[in-house]
């Protein structure tokens, strides 16, 4: 039996869940395709991710490929309760709902997992620390899984250098199409979004700070359009990306009191200097000779 908040509100979660197909035509190829061989009959899959339309319709094609699906959301605060709602009333096993506590929070992954999968799809690692160190009777019949996030991933090779990850996972985080769309162009927008939605406050003509120019903060600087100023943008390469593309960068000691929005995001490796210092990286070889010098033509390293 599903655990959600009301099952009233399931009529307008299903409107927004087919609304959302609309404007995701490669999983709709996938479901027709699945539909025809059904890959996952026979199969339990539990789901562990940001629980509104468009993860809700990944949910159901899972389902449509054959398997049976658990789902619960990975961040009660971005959990729909419509979207809930109308999983459950399509016969889905659902235990989620907008601003769970942490005991509940938890209460459902342990639900979803219950369940017994033969595959997970982890969104934070939350599934593979509960079936590590609480819970390891759950997974009996699971074959693998899938990680989203890269604090998941971070997690998830450090068990895995360990020898304490039981079972193989796919790093979905590494894929190209990841960093493209969901880190450069999907962060990219919805951190502004956050700003603005949480300010009230219009941006236009302000001055930006962004620190770090990975897939993320490089997507934040894009729509900051030419207000944009960079800090800590770690490698070499990334500081040519940003020079060409006309950002500029203050001096080592500046402290850019000026700007009205500052923004800290660490590149998808992780890796940020301590300091709002530039990185030179060391000559090792004729290529690497070749990049400073584009470096300090286009972006002069400061005093």
């Amino acid at each position: 039996m599903s655990t959600i908040r009301d099952a009233s509100l399931a009529p307008l979660g299903k409107k927004k869940i087919e609304w959302v197909k609309d404007f995701m035509p490669v999983l709709s190829e996938i479901r027709e395709q699945f539909i025809r061989e059904q890959p996952f009959k026979g199969m339990r899959i539990s789901v562990c991710v940001h629980l509104e339309a468009k993860t809700a319709y990944l949910g159901l094609v899972l389902r449509d490929g054959g398997a049976e699906v658990s789902i619960t959301g990975s961040n009660p605060l971005s959990t729909k309760d419509d979207i809930c709602a109308a999983l459950a009333a399509e016969g889905m096993d659902v235990h989620a709902f907008f601003g769970a506590t942490e005991d509940e929070y938890y209460e459902h992954i342990r639900r979803v997992l219950e369940f017994k999968p033969h595959i997970i799809i982890d969104d934070g690692g939350e599934f593979v620390s509960m079936l590590n160190e609480k819970h390891p009777e759950y997974a009996v019949n699971l074959i693998g899984g899938c990680e989203e996030t890269t604090t998941g991933i971070h997690k998830r090779r450090a068990r895995a250098k360990d020898g304490s990850l039981p079972f193989p996972m796919l790093a979905v985080n590494d894929a190209d199409c990841k960093h493209l769309f969901d880190n450069r162009h999907g962060t990219g927008q919805s951190v502004w979004d956050g700003i603005m939605y949480s300010t009230n406050n219009m941006v236009a003509g302000r001055t930006v700070v962004v620190a770090g120019y990975g897939f993320c903060s490089s997507g934040i600087a894009m729509r900051a359009k030419r207000r944009a100023v960079l800090r800590e943008c770690g490698t070499g390469r990334s500081r040519v990306r940003a020079a060409v593309r006309c950002f500029t960068r203050p001096t080592a000691r500046s402290n850019c009191a000026t700007s009205a929005v500052r923004t800290r995001i660490l590149s998808v490796h992780g890796r940020t200097s301590r300091k709002l210092e530039s990185f030179r990286p060391r000559r090792k070889t004729a290529q690497r000779s070749w990049l400073n010098a584009s470096i300090s033509r286009l972006w002069p390293r400061s005093a």
